[in-house]
């Protein structure tokens, strides 16, 4: 498991649900496994977390998507 701080850099190992906010708001899309985002918020202790808030930006739609990710599901890029 790779241990991320708020604001790092992130890749997805694979494909995640998220929620389209902004334009597109409440739209449900998946992330697919490579995608790149920003982690803004840790669940669980620092040293051992045991999911992220990850915020993704969509070019496409001008927007942006978040997702709660299992912290077992993302790396470093």
């Amino acid at each position: 498991m790779t241990t991320v701080n708020e604001f790092d850099a992130i890749r997805l190992r694979q494909p995640v649900d998220a929620c389209v906010l902004g334009a597109g708001r409440g739209t449900r899309i998946v992330m697919p496994a490579g995608t790149k985002g920003t982690v803004v918020h840790v669940h669980g202790p620092r040293t051992r977390p045991l999911a992220y808030e990850v915020e993704f930006v969509i070019e496409p739609l001008k927007s942006y998507a978040i997702a709660t990710v299992d912290a077992d599901l993302v790396t470093t890029p």
